[in-house]
């Protein structure tokens, strides 16, 4: 059914593919050694199709005139006279050599005459209109094609034809460089703008520790706190110095963004002068001092959530958004100190400082589950060693003391000491992310500056590689050369449909365009015989697996019984207990014999022997297991070898092999005969038996105090 052999006439191509199957069908047949019965319809078969094809072949040639068609017409006679002699000499050989030559000349001569006689007068029939392919009506784009050549020069064409693709190209390069140069850009302005995460995390973490201070001082009567409060006041003023001075030297496509964090800033610290003031007079209470810090604290806290608004990666967003969660938590755990120290200081539970407290501590639960579902193995990794570390145990027991109401033992400046040392780790940590995020964008930035210093080198070389093939293009090659050269292409590619006529003006193009012909010709032909000889070499295949599997059955069994010999007896057994010994497993073997087998031979004769053999083996071969190895080893001695059995197991098998045989018998010459079996048993002992021979020897003794005590029993 290959199309490379197709003359574009149907009814011719599948005769030739009849006949085809008709000389396989006589392939297979050989192979398999069929019936001589088999090959007279074979034989009929392909004389009747041979006949038809040719009549109806010959009636195309010589109504369009083909000029070989009286050499044509011979080779026809010649081969339709050869089949009767074929088949005689098939059948009246029974030699395979003579078959198979037989087999192979049907072949070899059809396929030359189909792919080197039958190609020839493809053009024929094109030239008479009876192709298939002569009587089809060129398409839109072959008209459009031709007209194309008509009108343009080999050289403009050329340069359109590279033209158009460079220019497609070219459009291709500049959408890509115009993405990169964006996401450039969009990195560049993340990269200034999540700058400033680490300034939040820190004016953040100055006001947390402040409020903290400010809390302690107000619930303190001798004035504790004073001092440090007044150093943080510092700080805080400093950091948001910074910050101020960070936002204003930010160069981003978001102005709004800058001056709103800006003047947000400034109103949040005119507020702060006035919260300062009031806490300076203990003129505001502890909740008010508390919740007008966390206001403002909550303020800077959200611009890190603006941020995420702008266009970004998933990865640096759901980063951002964890290094968010855990400047949350600071500011909940910066609650959980301050409320915590005015607690302590009332040293009373029934206010509402310390139902805020317990409020906290779910509030904490929850962004730290929150946290932990979101976050990467390395972040949980991170969190679980701060949370496991020792001073979170002395917190553990501040809040369990708080809860249970044993404030007289708790000393404040211990409390918010341990807190701030729990705070400040998650500030390192969140810290260490926003590090993180800033390394992602600057990788981001090379990757983007690499992208498009490769797509400038691209578009350069893309330019100046195309203007040098469209000059070589101009002085060597040619229309013939380039379907030369797209023919090859399908060629190398496994399609051989593709038939170049090209005139024979006895240059180098026309030799060439004889040498692809050739090739093709000769690929096809190769094809079609892979085809016809695949069954006969898989049948030949079939026969030569089944000999060695046989071969290889009859090496290990034995004859009579069909179980193990005792060659691959030693093999397995001695396999079975390396396995045993490195493995620790369980192992046991049965040495059996029948009883009394000598008396069976004396009176019943040794074919009645062998029918108890027979028998015998094969109760032990059904009742044992797929892992279990029956073996005979001797006369009326056999082996059973059980892996990953004990000695309990290994008896209750064998007294059930034995109660088994003894109710059964054997008929022979209209005789029952019936016999016992006397079974020995041993389980390896590692350490002690250091191969098969001792293990068996035990066995062995086992079996002969089975006999010496009456035969038909087990032994251990």
């Amino acid at each position: 059914g290959n199309d490379g052999l197709s003359v574009r006439v149907k009814s011719l191509d599948d005769e030739h593919k009849k006949i085809l199957e008709i000389i396989n069908k006589l392939s297979v047949n050989i192979e398999k050694n069929q019936e001589m019965s088999s090959y007279d319809e074979i034989f009929e078969d392909l004389q009747e199709y041979i006949v038809k094809h040719f009549q109806q072949e010959e009636a195309y040639l010589k109504k369009c005139k083909y000029k070989n068609f009286k050499e044509h017409k011979k080779q026809h006679q010649e081969f339709a006279d050869k089949i009767p002699q074929l088949k005689k000499k098939l059948l009246e050989s029974k030699d395979y050599k003579d078959a198979k030559d037989i087999s192979d000349y049907l072949t070899d001569w059809l396929l030359h005459h189909i792919i080197s006689e039958d190609m020839r007068y493809i053009d024929a029939l094109e030239s008479c209109a009876i192709n298939e392919k002569a009587t089809q009506n060129k398409s839109i784009f072959s008209n459009i094609v031709k007209k194309t050549a008509g009108s343009f020069n080999f050289t403009t064409r050329i340069k359109i034809s590279a033209a158009i693709p460079l220019l497609g190209m070219f459009v291709f390069a500049l959408f890509i460089l115009w993405n990169d140069f964006e996401e450039y850009t969009k990195n560049r302005q993340l990269l200034q703008i999540s700058g400033i995460l680490f300034n939040i995390n820190d004016l953040a973490h100055a006001l947390e520790i402040e409020r903290g201070l400010g809390g302690g001082y107000l619930s303190s009567k001798e004035n504790k706190f004073k001092k440090e409060l007044s150093r943080q006041r510092i700080t805080v003023n400093k950091t948001q110095e910074v910050f101020i001075k960070k936002l204003q030297s930010l160069k981003t496509d978001h102005p709004s963004f800058v001056t709103q964090t800006i003047n947000n800033l400034k109103n949040d610290f005119l507020l702060l002068k006035s919260i300062r003031k009031k806490v300076d007079a203990k003129s505001i209470s502890k909740k008010q001092e508390i919740a007008s810090y966390t206001k403002i604290i909550e303020n800077i806290l959200g611009t890190t959530y603006k941020i995420m608004l702008i266009k970004q990666d998933s990865n640096t967003a759901n980063n951002m958004l964890l290094v968010a969660h855990l400047m949350h938590m600071q500011n909940i755990l910066g609650l959980q100190r301050a409320y915590g120290t005015i607690v302590i200081e009332q040293k009373s539970y029934m206010r509402d400082e310390y139902k805020e407290f317990v409020k906290l501590l779910g509030k904490q639960d929850a962004y730290l589950h929150i946290f932990m579902e979101m976050a990467s193995t390395k972040y949980k990794n991170t969190m679980y060693a701060i949370e496991h570390k020792p001073v979170m145990l002395e917190i553990l027991k501040y809040k369990k003391d708080i809860l249970n109401n044993h404030l007289k033992r708790l000393e404040s400046k211990t409390w918010f000491t341990l807190m701030t040392k729990h705070i400040n780790d998650i500030k390192y940590f969140s810290d260490e992310g926003i590090k993180e995020i800033n390394s992602t964008l600057k990788n981001n930035l090379y990757k983007a500056k690499k992208h498009i210093l490769l797509e400038f080198t691209y578009i350069f070389f893309l330019l100046l590689i195309t203007r040098f093939i469209i000059y070589i293009f101009e002085k060597s090659m040619s229309s013939q050369l380039s379907e030369l050269a797209d023919a090859m292409k399908r060629l190398a590619q496994g399609d051989k449909t593709l038939r170049l006529k090209g005139e024979d003006k006895g240059d180098e193009i026309s030799g060439i365009y004889k040498a692809y012909e050739t090739t093709r010709q000769e690929l096809l032909k190769a094809d079609i015989i892979t085809q016809l000889y695949q069954g006969k070499q898989n049948a030949k295949l079939t026969q030569q697996k089944l000999q060695n599997m046989e071969l290889e059955k009859i090496a290990f069994l034995d004859p009579l019984t069909g179980a193990v010999n005792r060659r691959k007896f030693n093999e397995l057994s001695k396999r079975e207990l390396e396995r045993s010994r490195r493995y620790k497993q369980n192992l046991s073997f049965l040495m059996l014999d029948i009883d009394h087998f000598k008396n069976i031979n004396d009176t019943y004769g040794h074919a009645a022997g062998d029918e108890v053999l027979k028998h015998f083996s094969d109760i032990c071969i059904n009742m044992a297991r797929k892992v279990d190895t029956v073996a005979r080893i001797g006369g009326e001695e056999f082996v059973i070898m059980l892996p990953e059995t004990d000695k309990e197991g290994a008896y209750i098998f064998a007294q059930r092999l034995r109660e088994h045989i003894a109710k059964t018998s054997v008929k022979s010459n209209s005789k029952e005969i019936q016999y016992s079996v006397s079974i020995g048993v041993a389980t390896f002992k590692d350490g002690e038996d250091k191969d098969v021979f001792s293990i068996l020897q035990r066995a062995d003794k086992a079996l002969y105090a089975a006999k010496e005590k009456g035969r038909n029993r087990v032994e251990m």
